[in-house]
């Protein structure tokens, strides 16, 4: 199970009920994982050597990284397949869903997405497994738009943040389309619509309408039929 925290990231529920993030690992007690005075390829190495132990054990056919906010090292990401969960295009920007969102206020952008792509050593910019467009020319963000005018978005930033209206009625659009979009990625993958292998996507039957031309499967009529089920528009 999973729930998105205050920073738009995604967390991982046990059955227990206990949210387990990142730091549970790195506190372990006498693993040495964690930054202390190690350089940044160190702890990244150690944190990736627990988890890839802690999984080791399970019959593991594919992995999901949903706010895991670290960058994967070489060794984890070819242990086995990774699905990361990106928001934007497969040709829209890298980097930290924050990230994300400035860049798409700086270029004005009518359109935007969330992705699903296999983890590399290049990071947001794996094999694209699954795609949904998030239109941002929307009534609800109309005013946002009229408001930010040819005003300057770095003093926007520096002065409002992520309290920003603008900024935070992008970011409410896509999360409302992730955890569809890893859904019926998922099912997908479970149906054998989707293939992962190493580091190839095979999409059964074809383009997977993807006529947009980045590869994987568009997953925007599934997402939209979902999401009408649960009573959510886009």
């Amino acid at each position: 199970r999973q729930a998105q925290d205050d920073r738009g990231g995604w967390q991982a529920q046990d059955d227990r009920g206990g949210w387990q993030g990142r730091d549970n690992l790195r506190g372990r007690q006498g693993r040495g994982v964690g930054r202390g005075r190690q350089g940044q390829g160190d702890w990244r190495g150690a944190y990736d050597g627990e988890v890839l132990e802690l999984l080791g054990g399970y019959g593991v056919d594919v992995c999901v990284l949903a706010g895991y906010m670290l960058v994967v090292g070489s060794d984890l990401c070819r242990a086995w397949p990774m699905l990361n969960l990106h928001p934007a295009l497969p040709d829209g920007p890298v980097g930290s869903w924050q990230e994300v969102v400035w860049r798409l206020i700086g270029d004005r952008a009518g359109v935007t997405g969330v992705m699903t792509h296999l983890v590399t050593e290049d990071v947001d910019r794996g094999p694209v497994v699954s795609y949904v467009t998030v239109p941002l020319d929307t009534p609800e963000l109309e005013g946002h738009w009229r408001d930010l005018g040819g005003r300057d978005v770095g003093e926007i930033r520096a002065r409002e943040g992520e309290d920003y209206g603008l900024f935070r009625g992008i970011r409410a659009a896509q999360y409302r389309r992730e955890p569809y979009l890893l859904l019926e990625t998922l099912r997908a993958v479970s149906a054998g619509e989707i293939s992962l292998d190493g580091r190839r996507v095979t999409v059964a039957g074809g383009g997977g309408g993807d006529t947009a031309g980045y590869g994987g499967v568009c997953m925007d009529g599934r997402v939209d039929r979902a999401m009408a089920e649960s009573g959510l528009s886009g």
